[in-house]
């Protein structure tokens, strides 16, 4: 995907979607993305990058999966398994 930076305009998604149309068109490729946001981040902070950008590659045709590795960590943390895991090996240390 080629994107032009015209001195400082911003790319509005209906100008990017057109660009985009007119090279799929040509080429007929679509990427496959899938976006990861790592753990150990603060949860009541959420990153808003990838959700943008997801959006923006969506709107571009493109097929995107967007992971949140550090949502599903503080799950497992807090989940009733392993909590009960943790309280056994306690004792231990």
């Amino acid at each position: 995907m080629k994107i032009n930076y015209d001195k400082g305009d911003l790319i509005s998604p209906i100008r990017s979607k057109s660009q985009h149309t007119s090279d799929s068109a040509r080429t007929g490729k679509r990427a496959k993305v899938m976006l990861v946001f790592p753990p150990d981040w603060y949860p009541s902070e959420p990153y808003l990058s990838l959700p943008t950008l997801t959006a923006f590659l969506r709107e571009a045709g493109h097929d995107v999966v967007q992971k949140d590795i550090n949502l599903e960590m503080y799950d497992w943390f807090f989940s009733t398994d392993f909590l009960h895991r943790v309280l056994k090996k306690v004792p231990q240390q």
